[in-house]
């Protein structure tokens, strides 16, 4: 697994984020739940392809050119690691 890129230090965790995932899954019926070093921009990727919604409890970075959202660290398909999601 790569090194997480240090930006993630300066987020803390989602003050009642277990309360959220249980009434979000009890809501949605099936569903997939991509947590912690799951929640990558691949899996996101993959599970999207047969999703019909997604529901995302996180962090997003934002520029004046760009909205991301902060997922756990991976490396993308040229080897650089990435902790961000653009949707």
């Amino acid at each position: 697994m790569p090194s997480p890129p240090a930006r993630a230090a300066e987020f803390r965790p989602l003050p009642g984020i277990d309360a959220e995932l249980t009434a979000v899954t009890g809501a949605a019926g099936r569903c997939v739940v991509l947590r912690g070093p799951a929640a990558t921009a691949a899996n996101i990727e993959h599970d999207l392809s047969s999703a019909t919604t997604l529901h995302f409890a996180g962090h997003a970075i934002t520029s004046a050119q760009t909205v991301s959202l902060l997922v756990a660290p991976d490396a993308d398909s040229s080897g650089r690691v990435t902790d961000t999601w653009r949707p």
